[in-house]
C-alpha cells in the first residue's frame, strides 16, 4: 500500500504523526524530517527507542542469538528488564517467528511458533543502523492513540493504521493482545 500512500502525501508538512506504529512502513518510505510515533506497546516503543539511541548495543546483543528452532524458544521463554535485551529479543522474535506475527496469550506472553527462516540472520546491521537514522529526529511514546496526537496541529499529518479488527470471526487468529 505505501505505493499507493506516498504520492497522497502533503509535499510539506509540519510533523508526522503515527499512533498506531507497529512495522511503520509509511514513515520509513517517507522519511518525515519531524515526527511523532506512538503505540500502546510499550516493548515496541522500547525496542525504537534502544535502536535509535543505541543501535551499537542491540546489534551485540543480538549478535549473541542463534537462528536455531531451540535457541527461539529458549529466547521466547526469557524476560529481561534490561531495556537492550528486551529490544534484540524482539527484533529478534519478530524475524523468525511465523509469518512475522506478533501474538502474545491472555498473559501477555508472546507465543508465535518458530517459523523456521533458516537462512535468515536476525542481525542485520545495515537495517539496523538505517532504522536509528531514520529515527534521528523522532518522538518516540508509549500512549493511547487519543493521547499521542493530542499535540496535532494544522500543517501536522496523522496517519491512522489501526490493528487488525475483530470483526472477522472466522478468519483464523483474532486475539493477537492479552487485552482487545
Amino acid at each position: 500500500m505505501v505505493r499507493h500512500l506516498l504520492p497522497l502525501l502533503p509535499l510539506s508538512l509540519r510533523c508526522y504523526f503515527e499512533p498506531f506504529i507497529g512495522g511503520g512502513a509509511l514513515f520509513f518510505a517517507a522519511e518525515p524530517a519531524k515526527s511523532v510515533l506512538s503505540g500502546k506497546n510499550p516493548d515496541l516503543i522500547n525496542c525504537y527507542v534502544q535502536v535509535r539511541d543505541n543501535p551499537a548495543d542491540v546489534i551485540c546483543c543480538l549478535a549473541t542469538m542463534r537462528n536455531t528452532p531451540e535457541d527461539y524458544y529458549a529466547i521466547r521463554e526469557t524476560e529481561t528488564e534490561d531495556k537492550i535485551e528486551k529490544a534484540a529479543r524482539l527484533i529478534y522474535l519478530m524475524a523468525l517467528s511465523f509469518n512475522g506475527i506478533h501474538r502474545v496469550n491472555l498473559n501477555g506472553k508472546f507465543n508465535v511458533p518458530y517459523g523456521h527462516k533458516v537462512n535468515l540472520d536476525p542481525c542485520d546491521e545495515r537495517k539496523i543502523f538505517a532504522t536509528s537514522a531514520a529515527l534521528a529526529n523522532t518522538e518516540l511514546k508509549s500512549l493511547d492513540f487519543e493521547d499521542a496526537v493530542e499535540i496535532a496541529w494544522s500543517g501536522d499529518l496523522v496517519y491512522f493504521d489501526p490493528p487488525y479488527t475483530v470483526a472477522h470471526g472466522n478468519n483464523g487468529f483474532i486475539k493477537y493482545n492479552a487485552k482487545i
